[in-house]
């Protein structure tokens, strides 16, 4: 009789891998057994080529129709309850293009990430889609769990950063006048200035948090997902969320003080799509951060400006599914 055979477990395939960037006891905790890659769907919209177009629309529904209708809302909610200290920083009566980028924030981030991207998942026809295919389920805590941690960090961590952000762009005369006509050529020149504030931003302490003290303080917590879902696109240590993600997206408006709408805009933006490159769906442009997330040491930027710079985007031989040809960089 042979011997006894039982299905592999996460477990093994931690033990049983080549060696890796993080030693073994540093991989993720949410490990879901490998399943047999499903062939990729075909077709330009389902290899990622119209995702930039989806990002920018669903944002601009975000901002158009949630965001603005909401504002109001939570602006007299901050009202009641901002604290009297915090006023001559930010006054939510007074500043209302600080709290209309919040509030577009946080509608792109329940809209994209908790509403869209979730039932998606929910539909196991919809992980042919993904990069990493069945790997990106989910257990209905950590759901709850990713959720509440990028819910705090939107509502209660983030001002760390949005207020020094916001004082220097009211020291610099602050955004543009409301009734100001928006200048199309001028906020297509500011959002380019946005996005590469944000690459250079958040590559240069992305790469410092994969530093091994770093990681293992700060940043493990985010690599918590290796084939992340688009809720936890936030889920992340409040001085990573803090320094790392909100600082780089703000510090782009506080430079060129773009006009209001701009701004809200670009913070939708923002979260939709790193929303959307957290979801797993080739479709929406998630392959290359997903690369990240199951590779680690490569893919560390949001756009492909540093990583092509520095060297560090995933060469082709390495895109093979199922972990086979994981290799440390040289």
């Amino acid at each position: 009789k042979g011997p006894s055979r039982r299905a592999l477990t996460p477990t093994d395939f931690m033990a049983t891998s080549r060696p890796r960037p993080y030693p073994v006891e540093e991989e993720p905790e949410f490990r879901a057994d490998r399943a047999p890659p499903a062939a990729a769907p075909r077709g330009a919209l389902a290899a990622g080529k119209a995702s930039h177009l989806i990002t920018a629309t669903v944002a601009f529904f975000c901002v158009r129709f949630v965001s603005l209708p909401m504002c109001g809302h939570l602006t007299r909610a901050l009202e009641a309850m901002w604290p009297a200290a915090l006023r001559p920083y930010l006054d939510p009566a007074q500043d209302d293009t600080a709290v209309l980028m919040g509030c577009s924030a946080l509608s792109a981030y329940l809209v994209v990430a908790v509403g869209l991207c979730s039932l998606l998942d929910c539909h196991p026809e919809a992980h042919r889609y993904k990069t990493q295919g069945h790997r990106s389920i989910f257990t209905w805590d950590q759901w709850t769990r990713a959720v509440a941690v990028g819910l705090s960090n939107i509502l209660l961590f983030s001002w760390f950063a949005t207020i020094p952000a916001w004082q220097l762009q009211r020291r610099g005369g602050g955004s543009g006048a409301w009734d100001t006509p928006l200048s199309l050529p001028n906020e297509l020149a500011c959002f380019a200035v946005h996005v590469v504030t944000i690459d250079v931003w958040f590559y240069v302490t992305h790469r410092a948090l994969h530093l091994p003290l770093l990681y293992k303080w700060i940043h493990k917590f985010h690599h918590a997902f290796k084939a992340p879902a688009a809720i936890a696109c936030v889920y992340a240590n409040p001085i990573e969320f803090c320094v790392g993600n909100v600082g780089g997206v703000v510090l782009g408006p506080a430079l060129t003080r773009c006009h209001p709408y701009a701004a809200a805009y670009w913070l939708a933006f923002a979260l939709t799509s790193t929303s959307l490159a957290h979801s797993g769906y080739r479709a929406f442009g998630a392959e290359e951060h997903d690369a990240h997330h199951e590779h680690f040491s490569w893919n560390f930027g949001v756009g492909i400006l540093m990583d092509r710079a520095l060297g560090t985007c995933l060469p082709e031989g390495l895109r093979a599914r199922g972990g086979e040809k994981i290799m440390k960089r040289s």
